[in-house]
């Protein structure tokens, strides 16, 4: 029989209790730093709770050191992007029928217009454009067919950005007129998440058949210590962009992806994936453009030039014949930029709310300042509509989503529950009769502050017409959730939701 070990020096025990009472003390005035309170709070808890765990943990996914440079402190980054979106501040006279103020907003613009566009433009230095929409898409396969005509129609180069990729039946003619591109000469660069490319099954056939196309392909955000690749791990690269020649633009909630990509799992189950995304032409593009540009300078270090995306002289000539553009704006957001823009937007554009907001998202964990515009928005008399998932493919942010219903249905918001199998993607807010956003951003914590999103913003009467109409659609494949539902599930599934809503502000 092993005698038992002995026992540690007192001055051990002392020397352990220092370094905890150390540790604690350090992450209640580091952790807070440049961090909204409710995140602080779950770092703090971990910490506390687990340090051996939550302390590593805080390095690697927590501190900011990983997060990469701000654009305000990258200046070859915000030249490159200053000196693509110098010509989209103004439409072109001969084009457009828009004058632009002193402001370079668009006359015409309401005062919640050019609020929200001066709030945007200084946060992210996307000063307000003009642009013209073309059609909405919901329908994946059409969506896809859409991409592939505009692609062949391109003379100049093709630029695609997006969060997740595969090769597949619905995919297909995007890639095949891709390859049809590049063997007219026409440049194609495509951009993808490292992350997002790996969680499509089989990703390394798909890498070599890129490599087989010859076109120029780079990896977002690859997360490699020993290639030199060090930054937080769950940094996401969740923008999904197209744009033909300078002249079209495809944003929205499309990844290249079939709508059931999802794990064999799900695909058993029948859960699929609807979506929305929108289709521009006119200067709105050009800063598309620019934002493609950043990021394609942070994957390959190549600085594109605005003579690198000038669009064929034919195209412009076709753009003349083109109707007037309304007011728009690109709102750019992610570690790089300061202050969340995207979210502050979507605050500002709930609170201009005066009869009616709609919002569509499939992952919906608010903070403060978007839960009190909402509730304030439902009690002074405005219809809140949020068109959310019944089905959740993912379970901490499912339940967390839930954990807000009640709050937010007692102030008087109604809630629309998307039905199963099917969940809805769509990303997009619609606030009266003139006002609207749309893009890559979910409503939730991770969009507003580690993925890197992109929304457009948009004073156009036929925009909002369409997402009312995708509103209708929406609510007909849903049902509406009641407070007294909510109340009447059995307690265990309110305390899941609510420690899941605790822990949802680390995701």
């Amino acid at each position: 029989m092993l005698p038992p070990p002995p026992e540690p020096p007192l001055w051990g025990w002392l020397l352990v209790g220092a370094i905890d009472f150390v540790i604690r003390v350090v992450a209640l005035g580091v952790v807070p730093k440049h961090r909204r309170a409710s995140t602080s709070t779950a770092w703090l808890l971990l910490i506390f709770l687990w340090p051996l765990l939550g302390v590593p943990l805080y390095f690697i996914f927590g501190s900011w050191w990983a997060m990469g440079r701000r654009l305000d402190d990258d200046p070859e980054a915000r030249a490159l992007v200053d000196a693509i979106v110098a010509g989209s501040t103004a439409p072109q006279p001969a084009s457009y029928e828009v004058p632009t103020g002193t402001d370079g907003l668009p006359f015409g613009s309401d005062g919640d217009t050019a609020s929200i566009m001066r709030l945007s433009g200084n946060l992210s230095g996307f000063p307000a454009s003009a642009g013209r929409v073309g059609s909405l898409y919901n329908d994946t396969a059409e969506t896809f067919r859409a991409m592939a005509a505009s692609i062949d129609a391109a003379t100049h180069h093709v630029n695609a950005l997006y969060y997740q990729t595969s090769w597949d039946e619905y995919t297909a003619p995007f890639y095949e007129a891709l390859e049809r591109a590049k063997a007219r000469g026409v440049t194609v660069r495509l951009l993808v998440d490292h992350h997002g490319l790996r969680t499509i099954p089989g990703h390394k056939a798909f890498r070599r058949r890129l490599d087989d196309m010859g076109i120029l392909w780079h990896e977002m955000l690859p997360f490699a210590p020993l290639r030199g690749h060090i930054r937080r791990p769950d940094l996401r690269n969740h923008r999904k962009i197209l744009v033909v020649d300078g002249r079209e633009a495809y944003i929205g909630s499309h990844n290249l992806v079939a709508p059931d990509y999802d794990t064999p799992s799900f695909q058993k189950a029948g859960i699929t994936y609807d979506d929305t995304s929108v289709s521009l032409t006119g200067p709105i593009v050009t800063q598309i453009e620019a934002v493609f540009a950043l990021d394609w300078y942070y994957a390959s270090r190549e600085v594109l030039t605005p003579a690198d995306l000038t669009p064929p002289t034919a195209r412009e000539e076709e753009a003349l014949e083109e109707a007037p553009a309304s007011s728009m704006q690109i709102i750019p957001s992610g570690p790089a930029f300061r202050d969340e823009p995207n979210l502050r937007a979507f605050v500002h554009m709930v609170s201009s709310a005066r009869s009616h907001v709609s919002i569509a998202s499939p992952y919906f964990i608010p903070d403060e300042a978007l839960i009190a515009a909402l509730t304030n928005a439902a009690l002074s008399g405005v219809e809140v509509e949020l068109f959310l998932s019944e089905q959740f493919d993912q379970f901490l942010v499912g339940h967390a989503q839930r954990s807000y219903y009640g709050m937010l249905l007692k102030a008087g918001v109604r809630i629309h529950l998307y039905r199963k199998p099917t969940m809805l993607h769509s990303k997009y807010v619609v606030v009266d009769g003139s006002l609207c956003a749309i893009g890559s951003s979910n409503m939730d914590v991770r969009s507003f502050g580690l993925n890197y999103e992109i929304t457009l913003v948009a004073d156009d009467a036929r925009l909002v017409e369409l997402l009312h109409g995708n509103d209708e659609r929406n609510r007909e494949r849903s049902r509406e959730l009641t407070y007294e539902e909510w109340r009447g599930q059995p307690w265990h599934v309110h305390y899941v939701d609510n420690v899941c809503r605790l822990w949802s502000s680390l995701l």
